[in-house]
């Protein structure tokens, strides 16, 4: 599925990414990414971001490390950047 889902993303000219930070069941911190292209949503990874500070720059810095990976280096292909309303998300 994941290499089916990555061909759908290279084939397109442009991406939105979507990020969300929650919390887990035990407490843990998480960063959700997910990708939206051709009209479709695409979960891309869940990640445990507990030991990072909790700072609008770091946030930055994992959302631009997650669209090189995403676009292959592409940022230009990087159409918007969703997040949700927290202080630290709308610091962005």
């Amino acid at each position: 599925m994941k290499d089916e889902v990555i061909r759908v993303l290279n084939s397109s000219s442009t991406l939105g990414l979507v990020v969300d930070e929650s919390s887990n069941i035990s407490g843990n911190r998480i960063e959700n990414v997910s990708v939206i292209c051709k009209g479709t949503a695409y979960h891309w990874r869940s990640s445990n971001i507990e030991d990072r500070d909790a700072t609008a720059d770091a946030t930055i810095e994992l959302i631009k490390n997650k669209a090189i990976q995403i676009t292959k280096g592409r940022l230009d292909r990087v159409s918007s950047i969703s997040t949700d309303t927290c202080s630290t998300q709308r610091a962005l």
